[in-house]
């Protein structure tokens, strides 16, 4: 099975001086389990949910990228999204 990517990749600022660019579903996994620096709430619970169903083919990763955005939106002094 291929691994489903984004269209438009999402661009999250780690610290002041870098940036992360997370281009699909398994990507975002991977920044959510091992790097998310903000608290585990609800937003966070959907984009995890939502990045595993894509890696997985339940849903599409369009889907995805906008729980994961939606998480990010959360906590924008936490993880601003770049650009």
């Amino acid at each position: 099975m291929a691994i489903p990517r984004w269209n438009a990749p999402v661009d999250v600022g780690v610290d002041p001086l870098a940036k992360r660019t997370i281009s699909s579903p398994l990507e975002a996994l991977a920044f959510l389990t091992e790097e998310w620096p903000g608290p585990h709430d609800d937003a966070y619970g959907a984009a995890l949910l939502a990045c595993n169903a894509a890696v997985a083919g339940t849903l599409d990763a369009g889907t995805a990228r906008t729980e994961f955005n939606k998480a990010l939106d959360r906590h924008p002094d936490i993880l601003p999204k770049i650009g």
